[in-house]
């Protein structure tokens, strides 16, 4: 099967990537409650259910087995290992729901990167903390995670910052209502100068006498 995917993004496609503890998810959280015009794309993972976790609402948690049978039929327009544990967004779901809706994917810098390469008008946004001690409080303090997953996410963090560089937007998140602000002005730009808007513009100026 191809890995071309079919989706003609009418709508938008958000990119949210960022190191653990950087507040990515708190910040597609406070989005997705006061726009309704836009959806989260729920990852499949092989990593465990943690805390208050919900099975199809947080994640998709299936096994190693499944997973790989779900990347032997193409079923992912994306994939990757992060922290020990497999991703992937489902492509039938993206390729579906973005013809009706702007779409955030809360991403690692992998994934973002294939995305990228296949829908080339998809807005990648990278999420910073506003310094590295700030980043190892916030990880210890989420009590989600064991002392030794903390230091393996602070490995990856130093490598995975760097990609703030190649991505369209950076948000520091020090301030967490700023950086919504911030957040929801980027989606009004995209919005605003989408494909979709460029065809309404066309159809309106071929109406003029």
């Amino acid at each position: 099967m191809s890995n071309r995917t079919n989706v003609d993004s009418k709508k938008c496609l958000f990119l949210i990537s960022g190191a653990s503890g950087t507040g990515k998810t708190s910040l597609v959280g406070n989005i997705l409650k006061s726009d309704p015009n836009i959806d989260l794309s729920i990852s499949f993972t092989t990593r465990k259910q943690r805390g208050q976790e919900v099975n199809d609402r947080d994640y998709h948690f299936v096994s190693e087995e499944q997973f790989d049978m779900m990347v032997k039929e193409s079923e992912f327009i994306e994939w990757a290992e992060v922290h020990g544990n497999l991703y992937g967004t489902s492509r039938k779901w993206l390729e579906n729901t973005i013809r009706e809706k702007d779409v955030i994917l809360e991403i690692d810098h992998q994934g973002a990167s294939q995305i990228r390469e296949k829908i080339s008008e998809s807005v990648s946004i990278f999420i910073l903390p506003p310094c590295w001690r700030t980043l190892k409080e916030r990880l210890a303090n989420r009590a989600t995670d064991s002392n030794d997953s903390i230091d393996l996410r602070l490995v990856n963090a130093k490598k995975e910052m760097f990609w703030a560089l190649s991505s369209d937007y950076v948000i520091i998140n020090d301030d967490f209502d700023r950086a919504i602000e911030e957040l929801r002005a980027i989606i009004m730009s995209a919005r605003l100068t989408s494909r979709q808007r460029r065809r309404d513009i066309l159809e309106m100026l071929k109406d003029l006498p």
